[in-house]
């Protein structure tokens, strides 16, 4: 099987590096050219020619998503009906709205998003080992048929991936503003309310919460911006969370604390060990 992938990043790379020791023929491309230089002495690519995507089965976009949406405008020639294009970007709706109003009916076209990465970007990252065992949430567009959900699983399957979720392009977003942007959004707050004493009275838990605030600043601006009305929903939600628990701390029944403190312990419990 012939792979083309667009963008050699963390993801890309880790995805050109891990399918060239499975013995896949990948080809990829990056808009930097040192960067592809590398990927070629390196060997984990076999070469960087655009016009080599009308010889690939999968295509992988692995841009920002507007970087995604004008490649495809772009590089639309190339595509062929016999092709699957994916991409891995971590907001899906507005993006797959765009792509799908270039794509003609006749290319497959289903989505995908990597539960897995590093605070630190960039192709010097690559890791041919992180998505090993990890989950890979597939998002179905209107170009997406069963038998493309197959063949992208099987695919995904190769890069190391164990399990599979199949979802909507909305509920993607809602979702991803819960447990990765917000998550990101409270190690930012973390940090700039520190100071040069900081590090000092820093512990595990403190350096642990705020590991991603190490941050790819360009990307995750255009990630939160592609998804303020779920994240602002979420951030909202936060603070009234957070008004509840320092209503808490304020009262004078210590027990209503602890309460709230078990309740939510359980609730994270239930989800077995990481």
């Amino acid at each position: 099987m012939k792979v083309f992938i667009v963008g050699l990043g963390l993801i890309g790379a880790s995805y050109a590096q891990r399918l060239t020791k499975q013995n896949y023929d990948v080809y990829g491309y990056d808009k930097a050219p040192k960067t592809l230089q590398k990927a070629l002495k390196q060997g984990i690519i076999k070469s960087g020619e655009l016009e080599t995507i009308t010889r690939c089965d999968i295509i992988v976009l692995a841009l920002y998503p507007k970087d995604n949406v004008t490649f495809v405008k772009t590089h639309v020639h190339l595509f062929h009906e016999k092709q699957i294009i994916t991409d891995v970007s971590g907001v899906k709706v507005p993006m797959l709205k765009e792509i799908e109003g270039v794509l003609p009916d006749t290319i497959s076209y289903v989505s995908h998003h990597p539960m897995a990465g590093k605070e630190k970007p960039g192709y010097d990252a690559k890791d041919a080992t992180l998505f090993e065992g990890k989950t890979a949430i597939m998002i179905k567009t209107s170009k997406t048929d069963n038998g493309d959900l197959v063949k992208l699983e099987a695919f995904l399957s190769v890069i190391g991936f164990s399990v599979f979720i199949t979802t909507s392009p909305k509920h993607h977003d809602k979702m991803i503003a819960h447990t990765s942007q917000l998550p990101h959004v409270l190690a930012l707050v973390l940090m700039a309310l520190s100071d040069t004493d900081t590090p000092a009275y820093a512990a595990n838990s403190y350096r642990d919460l705020t590991r991603i605030a190490s941050i790819n600043a360009p990307m995750w601006r255009e990630l939160f911006e592609s998804n303020k009305t779920f994240l602002s929903d979420e951030i909202k939600s936060m603070i009234t969370e957070l008004s509840r628990i320092e209503t808490l701390i304020d009262g004078k029944h210590s027990t209503e604390l602890e309460t709230y403190m078990q309740k939510v312990k359980e609730k994270r419990d239930a989800y077995g060990n990481d």
